[in-house]
C-alpha cells in the first residue's frame, strides 16, 4: 500500500490565494459539488461508484472543501492501486484550481462567472424578499448574500420543486449566487420549468450560465427554463452564455421564458446556440411583452431545423418597441407545422418593415399557420412580394387575421398568397380586418384558390374604411357555396365606389349565413350583386 501524506499533498498545491470571506486556512476551500462531478469524469480511474459513494461518505454536510476532498482521494487510493498521487493531485487542481483559489461562482475573470450564476437585485426596500424554485433532481446551493454561506442547500434524489426564500432585512442591492448540478429532470409543456424566480420585481440582471446547473445530461434529458424570468419586469441584462450547456432540443424548452421582461432592452448573440432541432412550443411567448426590446439578433435561431407546432407561437408579441426582423431569422425552419407563426410579431407596433425572405423555408401547408402574426402592426406600411411563396395548397385557419389591424398598410403584393391553391375553412378570415388605410386590392389576389369552403372569406377586408374598388374576378375560383363563406368580407368599408356586378359569378347553391353582413355600411352595392346575395341568403 502506497502512503500519501495529506499535509505534503495540500502543501503541493500551495501558495493558496485563499479569500479570507470564503475559508479561514487552506483545507477550508469550498467548491460547490458540480466542479468535483466534473473533474472525477476527467480520472477514469476515479470516475465509478466506489469513488463517489467514498467521496459521498467523506463529505456528510455536503461542504466540498480541499480538505475533505482531498483526504476522500488518499483513502480510495490506499485500497486501488490504480490511483496514485499524481491522479489525486491533479484531481483535486481540477476541482479547486493549482493556486488553491476557490473556483466558485463568486470569482470572476473579465466579467465572466465560473460557475453558476450571480443574481444582482435593484435597491430593494427593507424587508424585501426573493424567492427561487428549483424544479430538477441534483445538488443546489443558493447563497442569498455572496458571502460564501450557502443559505440553503439542496440534495434531491428524485425530481421535485424546493423553495428557496432570500429575506433581506437591509434594503439596498444585493447579490445571489446559484450553483449545483442537475441529474434529473421532469418537463411538463405548460408547467414552470427547471428554475424560475415568481416573477420577481427585484431582479435586474443575470450573470453566468444556468446551462451550466441544469444542462443537456448525457442520456440526452433536457432541461426547460419555462417562466424562468416570467414578468421579471426590471430585468435589463442576460449574458449570451446564459444556456451554455444546453444542447439539442425539448418541447417547450423556452416557452414564456422573458416573457414581461419590459426592461430589457438587447438579446445578446449566440443565446440559444447550443440549440439544435426543432420541438413544439420551443420559442412560444419566449420574448413576449419585453416592450422595451428594439432589434433581434440574426443568428438567435441558427440552430433550429424543420418545423414544429406552436414553435414561434407568440415570440415576440407585444414587443411594441420592435423596428426590425433579421432577414435570415427563420432560415432553418423548413417544412410547415400547426400554429408556427401564429401572433409571432403580434402587437409590434413600432415595426415597419418585413424582410423579404423571411418564411423562404416554409413549404406546404399547416394549420392556423400564420394566425394573427402581424396582428396590430400599426406602423407596417408594406408587405414584400413573395412573402408565403412558399406556401402550397390549403389549410384551415391558415392566414386568419394575418394581418388585422395594420392600420398603416396601403398595399398588398399581387403575389402574396399565389402558392395557395384549393379550399379550406377560415382560411382568410379576418386577414385584412381594420386596415384602415388600405386602398386597393390587388387582381388575383386569390387566383388559386378553386372550390368553396365554411367561412373563408369572413370578414377578409372588413373595415378597411379607406378601399374604394374590388377588382374584376377577385373570386373567380369560387364555386358552390359554404356557410358563412362570405360573411362581413366587405363590411365597413365605406369608401368602396366600384364593385363588379359579377363579383359572386362562381357562386352556386345556398349554406348558411353565407353573405350575411358582407356589404355593411356600404353605401352603394350594385343591385345584381344584391339580387345574388339575397337569392343564396
Amino acid at each position: 500500500m502506497k502512503y500519501i501524506n495529506l499535509f505534503f499533498f495540500l502543501s503541493v498545491l500551495a501558495p493558496m490565494a485563499v479569500r479570507a470571506d470564503v475559508a479561514s486556512g487552506i483545507g477550508d476551500t469550498v467548491v460547490p459539488f458540480n466542479r468535483i462531478y466534473e473533474a472525477v469524469k476527467k480520472q477514469p480511474q476515479l470516475h465509478d461508484s466506489d469513488f463517489v459513494f467514498l467521496l459521498g461518505d467523506r463529505v456528510t454536510d455536503k461542504k466540498y472543501t480541499l480538505q475533505k476532498v482531498a483526504q476522500a482521494c488518499i483513502d480510495y487510493a490506499a485500497y486501488n492501486n490504480a490511483v496514485t498521487n499524481k491522479i489525486c493531485t491533479d484531481f483535486v487542481a481540477a476541482a479547486f484550481g493549482r493556486s488553491g483559489a476557490p473556483t466558485t461562482a463568486t470569482e470572476e475573470s473579465d466579467g465572466l462567472v465560473t460557475d453558476g450564476v450571480i443574481l444582482t437585485t435593484t435597491d430593494m426596500t427593507a424587508g424585501a424578499e426573493i424567492t427561487i424554485t428549483i424544479h430538477a433532481a441534483g445538488q443546489f446551493s443558493v447563497d442569498c448574500n455572496r458571502d460564501g454561506t450557502a443559505e440553503r442547500e439542496i440534495d434531491n434524489t428524485t425530481v421535485k420543486k424546493e423553495d428557496i426564500v432570500c429575506t433581506y432585512d437591509e434594503g439596498g442591492k444585493h447579490q445571489i449566487t446559484i450553483t449545483g448540478r442537475a441529474t434529473n429532470y421532469w418537463n411538463f409543456v405548460g408547467e414552470p420549468g427547471v428554475i424560475y424566480f415568481n416573477e420577481s420585481q427585484y431582479l435586474e440582471s443575470v450573470r453566468g450560465s444556468l446551462g451550466s446547473i441544469f444542462p443537456t445530461l448525457d442520456d440526452a434529458n433536457q432541461p426547460q427554463f419555462g417562466r424562468t424570468f416570467l414578468n421579471c419586469k426590471n430585468l435589463t441584462k442576460i449574458p449570451a452564455d446564459l444556456f451554455s450547456g444546453v444542447t439539442g432540443a425539448v418541447s417547450g424548452m423556452f416557452y414564456d421564458t422573458f416573457k414581461g421582461c419590459s426592461a430589457l432592452t438587447t438579446i445578446p448573440d449566440g443565446l440559444f446556440d447550443g440549440v439544435k432541432g426543432a420541438a413544439n412550443s420551443m420559442f412560444s411567448g419566449t420574448f413576449e411583452g419585453c416592450s422595451a426590446l428594439t432589434t433581434i439578433p440574426a443568428d438567435l435561431f441558427d440552430g433550429v431545423k424543420g418545423a414544429k407546432g406552436h414553435m414561434f407561437y407568440g415570440t415576440f408579441q407585444n414587443c411594441s418597441a420592435l423596428m426590425t426582423i433579421p432577414a435570415d431569422l427563420f432560415d432553418g425552419v423548413k417544412g410547415a407545422a400547426k400554429f408556427m407563426f401564429d401572433s409571432t410579431f403580434e402587437g409590434c407596433s413600432a415595426l415597419t418593415t418585413i424582410p423579404a425572405g423571411l418564411f423562404s423555408g416554409v413549404t406546404g401547408a399547416a394549420e392556423w399557420m400564420f394566425d394573427s402574426t402581424f396582428e396590430g402592426c400599426t406602423s407596417l406600411t408594406t408587405i414584400p412580394t413573395g412573402l408565403f411563396s412558399g406556401v402550397n395548397g390549403a389549410a384551415l385557419s391558415m392566414f386568419s387575421d394575418t394581418f388585422i389591424d395594420c392600420t398603416s398598410l396601403t398595399t398588398i403584393p399581387a403575389d402574396l398568397f399565389s402558392g395557395v391553391t384549393g379550399a379550406a375553412d377560415s382560411m382568410f378570415l379576418g386577414t385584412f380586418w381594420g386596415c384602415s388605410a388600405l386602398k386597393e386590392i390587388p387582381a388575383g389576389l386569390f387566383g388559386g384558390v378553386t372550390g368553396a369552403a365554411d367561412s373563408m372569406f369572413y370578414g377578409t377586408f372588413a373595415y378597411c374604411s379607406a378601399l374604394t374598388k374590388i377588382p374584376k374576378n377577385l373570386f373567380k375560383g369560387v364555386t358552390g357555396a359554404a356557410d358563412g363563406m362570405f360573411h362581413g368580407t366587405f363590411c365597413g368599408c365605406s369608401a368602396l365606389k366600384k364593385i363588379p356586378k359579377n363579383l359572386f359569378k362562381g357562386v352556386t347553391g345556398a349554406a348558411d349565413g353565407m353573405f350575411d353582413s358582407a356589404f355593411d355600411d356600404v353605401p352603394k352595392v350594385p343591385a345584381k350583386v344584391r339580387k345574388k346575395m339575397a337569392k343564396y341568403n
